[in-house]
C-alpha cells in the first residue's frame, strides 16, 4: 500500500490517511456489507439473540451514516426476513415490531410457545401410539383374574404351612434340585 505512494505522498498526512481509509476503511466496503446483510438468515444451531446481534452490527456496517433509528428499522426488517422458519417469520411480523428489540422479544416468545407445543404434541402422539397398539385387558377378563386370585388365596389360608396340596388351576410347580 504505502509502494503505491510516491515519496511526497508519503509525507503527507492527508494522503497517508486516505490511503489507509482506502485500504482498511468501511467507506468502499459498504455495498459489500448491503449484500451480505440482505442475504444473511439464521444459522442451523443460532439462537435468536445471536442472529439479532450478527443483523444488528451488519446494519451499522452497512449503512453507517444512517441514524440510529433507520439503521435500527433496516435491521428490524432483515431480522425478520433472515428468519428461516415461515410460520414463525409470519408470526413475527404480524407483531408489527417498530425496533429490532421489539421483533427479537416477539421472535422469543413465539419459538418458545412452538418448542412447548411440539413436545406436548409428540408426548400426546407417544401416549396415542402406546394406547393404540396394545389394548389393556377388558373389564370381564380383569374380573375373571380378580377372581382366580381371590379363589387362590383362600385355597392357601385353609392349608397350613407344610402340607402338600395340589396347585391351583393354572399354576406350574418349579422343583429345584438341592445342589443349586
Amino acid at each position: 500500500m504505502l509502494g503505491d505512494l510516491d515519496k511526497t505522498q508519503r509525507t503527507s498526512y492527508t494522503d497517508l490517511v486516505a490511503a489507509l481509509d482506502s485500504r482498511f476503511g468501511t467507506s468502499n466496503r459498504t455495498e459489500m456489507f448491503r449484500v451480505s446483510l440482505r442475504s444473511r438468515t439464521r444459522k442451523p444451531e443460532e439462537t435468536l439473540p445471536e442472529l439479532a446481534q450478527a443483523i444488528r452490527r451488519l446494519t451499522k456496517q452497512a449503512y453507517p451514516d444512517a441514524t440510529v433509528s433507520l439503521q435500527d428499522a433496516i435491521a428490524k426488517d432483515q431480522f425478520i426476513e433472515a428468519l428461516t422458519d415461515p410460520e414463525l417469520r409470519w408470526k413475527v411480523h404480524q407483531v408489527k415490531a417498530v425496533t429490532l428489540t421489539e421483533a427479537l422479544d416477539a421472535a422469543v416468545e413465539v419459538e418458545a410457545f412452538f418448542s412447548a407445543e411440539k413436545q406436548r404434541s409428540s408426548k400426546t402422539k407417544i401416549l396415542q401410539a402406546v394406547t393404540s397398539q396394545s389394548p389393556g385387558p377388558t373389564d370381564a377378563t380383569l374380573r375373571q383374574e380378580v377372581h382366580e386370585l381371590k379363589t387362590m388365596v383362600q385355597r392357601l389360608a385353609q392349608h397350613p404351612r407344610g402340607t402338600p396340596d395340589t396347585p391351583p388351576r393354572g399354576w406350574q410347580r418349579t422343583w429345584t434340585s438341592p445342589e443349586c
